[in-house]
């Protein structure tokens, strides 16, 4: 299947990266980071803005209905999440599990 990569989508005031299309496999902040690193250098978690960006493109990119780590830490032991199904964000214990979708710088 041929890939398509865009660099932006615009949402009203948010610009939005496309994320890179396969999640990994879910698990601790730590986890998800290390997730990104392996595909490229050019590869990071969203900030929870685009993370939302992300969520309400949902339907365009395949994203499942569940938490997703963004890269905006909130301390050494919390960083924002994101519900996909629902859309609420919240600030997430690193050591728990959450989804990953990377998206290029």
């Amino acid at each position: 299947m041929a890939e398509i990569l865009l660099s932006l989508t615009i949402i009203g005031v948010v610009a939005a990266p496309l994320p890179v299309n396969n999640d990994s496999a879910a698990g601790s902040y730590q986890a998800a980071i290390g997730a990104c690193n392996k595909m490229d250098t050019e590869s990071r978690l969203p900030n929870k803005d685009e993370l939302s960006a992300i969520f309400f493109n949902k339907n365009l990119v395949g994203i499942k209905n569940m938490y997703y780590w963004s890269g905006t830490v909130e301390s050494s032991t919390y960083a924002w999440s994101q519900n996909m199904g629902g859309g609420n964000r919240k600030i997430t214990d690193k050591i728990l599990s959450a989804g990953v979708r990377c998206i290029k710088r």
